[in-house]
């Protein structure tokens, strides 16, 4: 039943950009579906939760508090006279889209003509139209914001405290990544990766955070990641956690533009890991796989 389910999956998207496919089930490669090599590849906003994952370590070894004030975090950058929407600001609001802003900010569409070389001012500089933590509004304004407050507070920058605690041990190389003007990582996109390193990344949030016996990522943050911080608008749409998107069957999801994903299906103990250059991938790759192979693992 299986085998049939993947041929069908594997006709039904081929031609739809995918460069390369794993998935894995209890722990071992089941299915696997390769048109290049695996080379490190731009994941974008996977990386978003690759700096949540940084954010949940940090935060676990008391660097820092989902509930304290932007305006406390970032004392410098803060514009005078600050909006009331702006104090009310956290750092859970970043970690879950809704910072009471109504546009997307540092998107790849603007950087490249970005003139401000200050992006923590510029971020907090926009408007703020909404309580924080009523509306969603996807923007990498946020995790940018996650990633510079996480370096300044363990002591060392982002890529180095990310490879010492999960990229080292998970056998990735050093990160290459997108800095802004000042030289830190860019907290929301610009990460390179491989498949196998999505489908690592993956299992390690399918092992609630445990890798060959040691706890990498608090099991706690596991948990909370996968919790949709505001209910979707409907039923056919996902929800979106701490840094992470949720999805059918109970699903999670790291997820980059073009369909580069890393998917947790903690009910079929199994991890999808894609990396494509597809311009519809949530139809083209993930509807198919919920609709054609999910139902027979």
């Amino acid at each position: 039943m299986f085998e049939h389910a993947w041929r069908e999956y594997c006709r039904v998207t081929q031609g739809k950009g995918i460069k390369n496919l794993l998935l894995s089930q209890n722990g071992s490669v089941i299915a696997q579906m390769h048109f290049d090599d695996d080379c490190l590849r731009n994941v974008y906003s996977v990386t978003k939760s690759f700096t949540s994952t940084a954010v949940g370590i940090a935060w676990k070894e008391g660097f820092l508090s989902l509930e304290e004030n932007i305006v406390d975090c970032f004392p410098e950058e803060i514009p005078q006279n600050p909006s009331e929407y702006l104090k009310h600001l956290k750092v859970k609001h970043l970690l879950s889209m809704t910072m009471g802003q109504d546009r997307a900010y540092l998107m790849s569409d603007s950087r490249s003509r970005m003139q401000d070389r200050d992006w923590i001012r510029f971020v907090l500089s926009r408007p703020f139209t909404d309580e924080p933590g009523t509306k969603f509004c996807y923007t990498n304004g946020g995790p940018y914001l996650l990633g510079i407050l996480t370096a300044r507070r363990v002591g060392k920058d982002l890529a180095s405290y990310l490879y010492e605690k999960i990229f080292e041990p998970l056998g990735f190389p050093f990160p290459s990544w997108e800095v802004d003007p000042q030289r830190n990582y860019f907290g929301s996109s610009g990460f390179m990766a491989t498949t196998e390193h999505l489908l690592r990344f993956g299992s390690l949030y399918l092992n609630h955070g445990n890798w060959q016996g040691k706890q990498l990522v608090p099991e706690e943050w596991v948990e909370d990641v996968k919790k949709p911080f505001l209910k979707p608008e409907s039923k056919e749409k996902d929800g979106y956690g701490y840094g992470f998107w949720t999805g059918p069957y109970n699903t999670y999801r790291a997820d980059g533009k073009y369909g580069q994903y890393s998917v947790i299906m903690e009910e079929k103990q199994a991890v999808l890991a894609v990396t494509a250059d597809c311009q519809n991938p949530g139809e083209e790759i993930l509807l198919p796989f919920w609709e054609m192979v999910y139902p027979k693992l």
